[in-house]
């Protein structure tokens, strides 16, 4: 029994020597490149109940396959992985393998450096940042001895896969991630680069203006700059907001097309800018040499005129440059001064100019601004004669045209004066050259005709004295029948190859004879059309005719006496067979072309005819060519006064400048006031005011107008009359129009 004891002792010693020999000799195995020799010992220590340390054997595994295996990848999830996660093991059994190493003459740390640097080999091999970041998760775990090399090829290999994929975000990532990597600087170059490439395309002025703000030292940011730049002017000039441009200048003030955007600016901003001197001289010194420095420096000459309100250069200025929409502050300058309100319509076409003082007193003013005549004369509205004589309010102003001319070519001026009810006539000199003294008073082309006092008040009989315009009397209590005797105005043709009329069996008709040649028949008499024509009638005849100054006679195609003169010797006739109104030339006889798109015309004011298109019966404004000036069509318009006109759109009232452009507030209603040049009657809320034609408050908004029953308009602001510089409103109460200082 002791020998089978013994033996069993010696058997068992010697199978733990085997095994404990086994683990020397795998690894032995394994560094002489016996791969089948290595497999078949490991197989044989793992399936063996008496071996106690199975860490070398995967220490044995995790080394062939980092050594023999042909697969990048196996050698790393397989080889260095099976060491990794066996890392925590072989470190609690560390002493025991290194004993069992150490007695083949195998390092622990040879085999660890081998798996390490084998397994590292094989994932620089592969390259792939999945791999490195894979690797070095793994190499962190064993504390591999080359780990920051490993994290140096997980910066490289992601920072060659931002290069390609080259987004921003990517690069963003990288910075986050590797803060102190020596490819940061790179890769912020990169970053620049990338957004560079999408900044100098973009209209994006937030991202244009991140870009200089983060890359303010790249190499290109001043093309950035320049994009920015174009980007913010393109957004200017498209939103059209001075404020917008202004700011633009501001901030780039070397532009190299400075001077081009400023005078693009000055056209956007001069007809918004405030109408004051100020204003205006801002503007001239923002846009020095701008294209409208001319008609600046005109403005602020009127405001300065204003302040200095010396009527010789008002009168200088209406002069030059007629009446525009300064009239009326030139006017109130006048009255707040002097206290005298202009009555003369266009003093262009006067030698003295009529006012009305603060009396109510009429007075003549020279063109130098001196008082020529005293205010002592009545304010009066002409009372017609039925006479073909001059019959509107034009007797009462000294007239550069009025009469015929004497034998030295000199045109006598006059204009008729009143005092207590009583007519009479002054001469340029300011003199009477025709004392008040006479009932009513006539104008005719060479002749005055004045009804003496006791003449028949309807004028069926009137005496007359007849005097010439130099104020010489030609003949004395004269009985003359209104609407007959005078009609027959022979002396209208009077130097035209002797020129009379004969008398008919029936009083109202005369022959009309040039010398010895009889030309017709003519019944009524002559009537007024122009100054160079007169319209009259045949005996028996529908038809109208006209006939010159010099003699020439035609046949007008119209029925009816409503006719209007539209400028020169352009009138607006009615056709009563065909029910259309046409503009006819009475120089050539012929109908004016374009004028049957027309339903009404009136005559011509500031260059512009009023019209009334048949169409829609909205009204527009057209040239003398009958081309249309302004595209728009109104409710309801009126005439040009002082660079205005008053229309109605869209139930809403405004000024229109000669472009077409609202050159006002908006009001419920608007209408001019007739014999204020450049007034206008305005209405808002019920409440009714006076604005002028640069829309400046004259009269405030908060009177009751008067109620007018003779408007055809059915407007309650016909009912607004100024009188002398005065408007009455309703209940009586009084409001001057200026005030003076």
């Amino acid at each position: 029994m002791r020998a089978i004891a013994s033996i069993f002792v010696a058997l068992l010693l010697t199978t733990t020597i085997a095994m404990a020999q086994q683990p020397r000799a795998i690894f032995k195995s394994i560094y002489e490149g016996d791969k089948d020799r290595a497999n078949e010992l490991i197989d044989k220590i793992t399936g063996s109940r008496n071996y106690s340390t199975p860490e070398v054997t995967l220490l044995a595994r995790a080394l062939m396959y980092c050594m023999f295996e042909s697969d990048n990848h196996f050698k790393i999830e397989s080889g260095y992985s099976l060491y990794v996660e066996n890392y925590a093991k072989i470190l609690k059994n560390i002493e025991e393998i290194e004993k069992i190493l150490k007695e083949g003459d195998i390092s622990y740390e040879q085999v660890v450096r081998d798996i390490e640097n084998l397994s590292f080999e094989a994932a620089k091999s592969i390259n792939t940042e999945e791999v490195f970041r894979r690797y070095y998760d793994l190499a962190r775990i064993s504390n591999h001895a080359k780990l920051e090399e490993i994290y140096l090829c997980v910066q490289r290999s992601a920072y060659e896969n931002l290069r390609r994929a080259r987004t921003e975000q990517a690069c963003l990532d990288f910075i986050a991630e590797f803060p102190n990597s020596e490819f940061c600087l790179e890769v912020e170059a990169l970053r620049a680069d990338i957004r560079y490439d999408q900044a100098r395309y973009s209209d994006d002025e937030a991202e244009l203006v991140r870009f200089i703000e983060e890359f303010s030292t790249y190499k290109y940011v001043k093309t950035i700059e320049d994009r920015l730049m174009n980007v913010r002017l393109s957004a200017a000039k498209q939103s059209r907001d001075i404020a917008l441009l202004r700011e633009f200048v501001e901030l780039y003030p070397n532009y190299s097309e400075m001077r081009t955007l400023k005078r693009e600016m000055a056209k956007l901003e001069y007809p918004t800018i405030e109408d004051t001197k100020e204003a205006l001289e801002a503007f001239r010194q923002y846009y020095p040499g701008a294209e409208q420095e001319g008609e600046v420096k005109s403005r602020i000459r009127v405001f300065n005129i204003i302040e200095q309100c010396d009527i010789r250069e008002i009168f200088s200025y209406i002069l030059s440059n007629g009446y525009d929409r300064n009239y009326p502050r030139l006017h109130r300058a006048i009255a707040e001064k002097f206290g005298y309100i202009i009555l003369t319509e266009d003093i262009r076409e006067v030698s003295l100019v009529r006012f009305v003082d603060e009396s109510g007193r009429i007075g003549y003013l020279s063109l130098d601004g001196s008082v020529r005549v005293s205010p002592r004369y009545e304010l009066r509205v002409y009372s017609d004669m039925d006479l073909p004589c001059q019959v509107s309010g034009n007797i009462f102003e000294m007239l550069k045209k009025r009469g015929a001319s004497t034998s030295n070519n000199v045109k006598p001026e006059i204009a008729v004066v009143s005092i207590d009810g009583k007519y009479g006539v002054i001469n340029s000199s300011g003199q009477e050259s025709i004392s008040p003294q006479y009932h009513n008073i006539a104008l005719l082309d060479n002749e005055i005709v004045c009804v003496c006092p006791g003449s028949a008040p309807e004028g069926v009989d009137y005496v007359c004295d007849i005097y010439n315009y130099n104020g010489l009397i030609l003949e004395q209590n004269v009985h003359i029948i209104a609407e007959n005797y005078f009609n027959w105005d022979a002396k209208w043709f009077e130097g035209y190859r002797g020129a009379e009329f004969k008398d008919d069996y029936d009083p109202w008709v005369k022959e009309l004879y040039f010398g010895s040649e009889y030309q017709c028949s003519i019944s009524g008499g002559l009537h007024f059309l122009t100054p160079n024509y007169r319209w009259f009638k045949m005996d028996e005849d529908s038809r109208l005719y006209y006939i010159a100054r010099n003699g020439v006679l035609e046949s007008i195609p119209y029925q009816s006496y409503d006719i209007r003169i539209i400028y020169d010797d352009v009138i607006l006739a009615y056709h009563g067979t065909y029910d259309e109104r046409h503009a006819i030339d009475l120089s050539s006889g012929r109908r004016v072309d374009n004028t049957r798109q027309f339903r009404d015309m009136y005559p011509i004011s500031e260059e512009l005819i009023r019209v009334q298109f048949s169409s829609d019966n909205k009204y527009g404004f057209v040239a003398k060519s009958m081309n249309v000036m302004i595209n728009a069509r109104y409710d309801d318009a009126y005439d040009f006064s002082c660079g205005t006109a008053a229309v109605m759109l869209n139930g809403k009232g405004y000024l229109i400048d000669k472009r077409g452009n609202i050159a006002s507030d908006e009001y419920d209603k608007i209408a001019p006031i007739e014999g204020c040049k450049g007034l206008y009657a305005v209405m808002r809320d019920g409440k009714c005011g006076i604005i002028n034609s640069c829309n400046d408050i004259v009269v405030e908004i908060k009177y009751m107008p008067k109620r007018s029953t003779s408007s055809y308009r059915g407007d309650d602001l016909h009912g607004i009359v100024c009188k002398a510089g005065v408007v009455e409103w309703d209940g009586g109460e009084k409001t001057p129009i200026y005030t003076r200082k």
